[in-house]
């Protein structure tokens, strides 16, 4: 799975050559295309209705993420997080409610990293797979 992330300094050709490529290499299932920036990802969302997008915020507030909510297409979208204190609980919840996968970057701080797995990110960058491997090993509870 490649994490593909749009600049938005890449031109305003950049999503139709991303899409030629994608297309070219026949690995529209196998990448997740992400940006800052809506009109970066509309062409592609209209383009290709099977690519996972992650829609990435440096804040986050409950209007933003209403026209994603509602989207036909929800299942498909991510909801990115600049930093884990971008979410609110209640944002948190409505989008695990409505089915939309969250993500966050990059957690390397213990603390970091067990609030998003308290708050079930499904997605997160990392430097420290370590500290993320024993937070996980904690929390399962031993075979009897």
């Amino acid at each position: 799975l490649l994490w593909l992330e749009m600049k938005t300094d890449g031109g305003e050709e950049l999503p139709q050559k991303v899409g030629d490529l994608l297309e070219r290499y026949g690995i529209v299932d196998q990448v997740i295309v992400s940006s800052f920036s809506f009109n970066m990802l509309l062409p592609l969302r209209v383009r290709f209705p099977n690519l996972t997008l992650a829609y990435e915020f440096r804040t986050l507030k409950e209007g933003d993420i209403e026209p994603l909510i509602s989207a036909p297409d929800r299942h498909r979208l991510i909801i990115s997080a600049d930093h884990i204190e971008t979410f609110t609980p209640n944002i948190l919840s409505r989008l695990t409610a409505e089915g939309i996968k969250t993500s966050s970057y990059v957690l390397n701080r213990f603390d970091a990293i067990q609030t998003a797995i308290d708050y079930k990110v499904r997605l997160f960058q990392t430097d420290r797979p370590d500290r993320v491997s024993f937070l996980l090993m904690r929390k399962r509870k031993p075979a009897i």
